[in-house]
C-alpha cells in the first residue's frame, strides 16, 4: 500500500513538504479467525486488518469496514482495523485538509480489502500459543520542565510498558503466523524526514521473518500514546536499531510459548465519550 512519491506524509505539523522517496514499503496484512464450527453457516468469523499507516478518521474506518463487508460477506463490525502509527506514512486521516489525498486513501482501502479477502480464503485449522518478553525500544515521553510545563520529551521515570506481547498461530500444513505488539509511536524519524517508511515496526517485521523462514509476522499497535521509541539521532540507523531490539524481544518470547485452549470468538465494540478538562 505504498503511496506514490509526492504524497504528503502524516504525523508532524512542522512537515510542509511532500514525500521525496521510499525508504521501505508499506503493507496491509490480514489475519482471519474462525471458531471452527462444523457448519459453515454457523461459524463465527472475524478478520483483523493491520495497516502500515498513521491513522484514519472514524468515518474512513467505516468505509474500509463496509468495503470489506461488501467483498467478503462479513458484517462490517467483524472487520477489525489496526494502524501501526508510522509517522512516515501517507496523510490520509485528515479529510478536508489541503494535503489530504483521496486517491492514497483509496489505495490503502483497496489493499485492506484484498488482504482481508485473501485471509478469509486461507482459513485452516491452527493452534494458538501466547508469550511475552522484555523489550527495550523506548520510554515515556511526557517530560516535566523545571517550570512545571509538560512537553514531548524524555521521561525515564514515567510509566511505560517495556515488553513485547506475542501470539503465534501454528497452522496445519501452512505458513505460521506471529502477531506481536509493543505499544510505541512510530516516530524514530522527525518531521524533517520525507521518505516513506513503515518505521521501526516494519524493520522488526522483516527481521522476524528472516529469522523464521516460512512465518508471517504481523505488528499490532496498542495503547502507546505516552511512549516514544529512542529517537535522539532521528536517523534510519537508529530506526534499524529500534527494529532490531523489537525483533529480538519477539524471538525471545517465542522460545517460551504457553498453549492457549480453544475458545469461542466474540467481538464487541462501543464508542465512548472522553471528558476533557477545558481548564
Amino acid at each position: 500500500i505504498t503511496p506514490p512519491v509526492g504524497t504528503f506524509l502524516m504525523g508532524y505539523a512542522s512537515r510542509t513538504q511532500p514525500s521525496e522517496g521510499v525508504h521501505d514499503d508499506l503493507f496491509a496484512n490480514a489475519v482471519a479467525l474462525s471458531d471452527g464450527a462444523r457448519r459453515a453457516d454457523a461459524a463465527r468469523r472475524v478478520v483483523l486488518v493491520a495497516l502500515d499507516v498513521c491513522s484514519l478518521e472514524v468515518s474512513q474506518g467505516r468505509r474500509v469496514q463496509e468495503a470489506i463487508a461488501e467483498r467478503t460477506g462479513l458484517a462490517p463490525e467483524a472487520a477489525l482495523l489496526n494502524f501501526s502509527h508510522t509517522h512516515a506514512g501517507p496523510l490520509i486521516g485528515r479529510v478536508g485538509s489541503e494535503r489530504y489525498d483521496e486517491e492514497a486513501f483509496r489505495g490503502v482501502m483497496a489493499g485492506a480489502v484484498e488482504a482481508a479477502a485473501g485471509a478469509l480464503e486461507d482459513l485452516v485449522p491452527a493452534t494458538l500459543e501466547t508469550s511475552w518478553a522484555p523489550a527495550d525500544v523506548g520510554l515515556n515521553r511526557r517530560e516535566r520542565t523545571p517550570e512545571g510545563e509538560i512537553i514531548l520529551g524524555r521521561n525515564p521515570e514515567g510509566p511505560t510498558l517495556g515488553e513485547a506481547t506475542v501470539w503465534r498461530f501454528r497452522r496445519e500444513g501452512e505458513t505460521d503466523l506471529v502477531l506481536w505488539s509493543i505499544p510505541m509511536h512510530g516516530t524514530t524519524m522527525g518531521g524533517e524526514n520525507l521518505l516513506i517508511s513503515a518505521e521501526w515496526m516494519g524493520m522488526a517485521v522483516r527481521e522476524i521473518e528472516e529469522a523464521l523462514p516460512g512465518t508471517v509476522a504481523v505488528f499490532l499497535q496498542g495503547c502507546g500514546a505516552d511512549q516514544n521509541p529512542y529517537r535522539g539521532e532521528r536517523s534510519f540507523r537508529q530506526m534499524a536499531e529500534n527494529g532490531h531490539r523489537a525483533a529480538q524481544a519477539v524471538l525471545m518470547a517465542l522460545e517460551t510459548p504457553t498453549p492457549a485452549g480453544a475458545l469461542p470468538i466474540a467481538n464487541v465494540a462501543r464508542e465512548m465519550a472522553i471528558p476533557v478538562d477545558g481548564g
